[in-house]
């Protein structure tokens, strides 16, 4: 799901967005139309909403770290001009360094960030499953 350059330095910002708001609201799931047919009777056809699937989603992100969730808030929520700092000049996506060098400035200890992106991973992996 993630956005790599050529290095595998680079998150696509709009990855994490799609997990967040997934996780916060829920699958948009597709129309649910009704299709008459020549007698008259309605079938349903289905939709791409799944509760189980939603339930397991929202678990997933529920078993989030604080510093993980935090560091989806911070890519989501921030102004543009925090955004701006994280990009990358060549490819104007954001990178996972100038986040790193962001919270580290901010009083984030490197363990501690470098374990929520590991876990940001796992979640963005498990997540497309």
């Amino acid at each position: 799901m993630a956005n790599l350059t050529a290095k595998g330095k680079a998150i696509n910002p709009y990855s994490y967005l799609t997990v967040y708001q997934t996780m916060r609201y829920g699958d948009i799931p597709y129309f649910e139309q009704s299709v008459p047919r020549e007698n008259q009777e309605e079938i349903m056809l289905p939709s791409s909403s799944n509760q189980e699937r939603d339930v397991i989603k929202k678990d997933l992100f529920a078993k989030l770290s604080s510093e993980a969730k935090e560091i989806i808030n911070i890519v989501l929520n921030s102004p543009n001009e925090i955004l701006e700092i994280f990009k990358t000049p060549k490819y104007n996506l954001i990178s996972r360094n100038k986040i790193k060098e962001y919270l580290i400035s901010n009083g984030w200890k490197t363990k501690s960030i470098v374990k929520a992106f590991s876990e940001l991973k796992e979640f963005v992996t498990n997540f497309e499953e």
